[in-house]
């Protein structure tokens, strides 16, 4: 009687071992399968939120308009897009060439913070 109770609790103990590190992988999988059959791919990537792309800048006027085309080439809605550069203490000519962005918002501190700053 012992023995067949201990034998019961060991195959529900190695159940939950193996559910914890492959079950669980599993029905996550098949779930993940089922919920993209049943609703449907286009429903899944309809959730596009707004999204801003934060840009910490300091004297970067070499490649900011390089930097600013690679965020107008991202691959997300442009209404659902805002795109910051923030510089702070630049001395160079930043501020003018993102005068020249009207889409791109700039802010601008005179004194150098840093990017955690920023």
């Amino acid at each position: 009687m012992m023995i067949q109770l201990l034998e019961i609790l060991f195959w529900v103990a190695l159940a939950i071992v193996l559910y914890t590190y492959i079950g669980y992988g599993i029905v996550a999988w098949v779930w993940a399968r089922w919920t993209a059959a049943t609703k449907g791919k286009a429903q899944l990537k309809a959730f596009q939120p707004p999204v801003t792309v934060v840009v910490p800048a300091y004297n970067e006027a070499s490649i900011l308009r390089e930097k600013i085309d690679n965020c107008f080439a991202l691959d997300y809605p442009k209404d659902r897009l805002q795109i910051m550069f923030i510089t702070d203490g630049s001395t160079d000519e930043s501020a003018k060439i993102l005068a020249e962005y009207p889409q791109v918002q700039h802010l601008h501190s005179p004194v150098r913070g840093g990017k955690s700053m920023a």
